[in-house]
């Protein structure tokens, strides 16, 4: 069966008249964005709290949307997935910012530690998130490239245009976090992820 929807950048042009047209973006890239968070976050909630924000901050923005070409991007233009998740990833670096502990070092021992919650010891239980405790030893930067372009599907000028970095640049942190993977884990075990 073909699909007979218009690409992403004549829907989100035509959603900025129209908000009911992004209904259709929602549907094409709602996975890629949960599946980005949740690898990030490791929680499920969390995920699916900052996928619905992502989509509200787009849908509020749509209107900012330019398809014109990118300053960094070898593209002849501006990727709707890659102006996505860059929202995404500006409200994953706000969500894990709010999350910094805003007391002292002292009250964070004194502070009993809780049981997880249900939802994360089923989390806890899956790949994803042994692939998340894997992408927490990288530097974030490294861990945000690979993450966009693993989990989210973007390809390297999507993953340079949400990152603000040439291609050459995130070709460079996916490949160092890569080889610091293999480091930390050996080569089977990154193969296997």
């Amino acid at each position: 069966m073909e699909d007979h929807q218009p690409p992403d950048q004549i829907l989100a042009v035509q959603a900025k008249k129209n908000p009911c047209l992004f209904l259709a973006l929602y549907q094409r890239h709602y996975k890629r964005v949960y599946v980005y968070h949740l690898a990030r976050t490791g929680n499920e909630q969390d995920a699916q709290d900052l996928t619905s924000e992502t989509f509200l901050a787009a849908l509020d923005g749509i209107a900012a949307y330019r398809p014109e070409r990118s300053k960094r991007s070898e593209r002849s233009e501006c990727s709707f997935a890659a102006w996505l998740f860059g929202i995404a990833h500006h409200k994953l670096a706000d969500f894990f910012h709010k999350r910094v502990p805003q007391g002292s070092l002292e009250e964070e021992d004194e502070r009993p530690a809780a049981d997880p919650p249900p939802e994360q010891v089923v989390v806890n239980s899956s790949d994803l998130t042994r692939l998340r405790q894997v992408l927490a030893l990288l530097p974030e930067e490294r861990a945000d490239a690979l993450s966009l372009r693993f989990f989210s599907d973007l390809d390297l000028a999507e993953v340079a245009q949400v990152m603000d970095k040439s291609e050459a640049a995130v070709k460079m942190l996916i490949y160092r976090g890569l080889q610091e993977l293999r480091d930390r884990l050996g080569p089977v075990m990154v193969e296997e992820l």
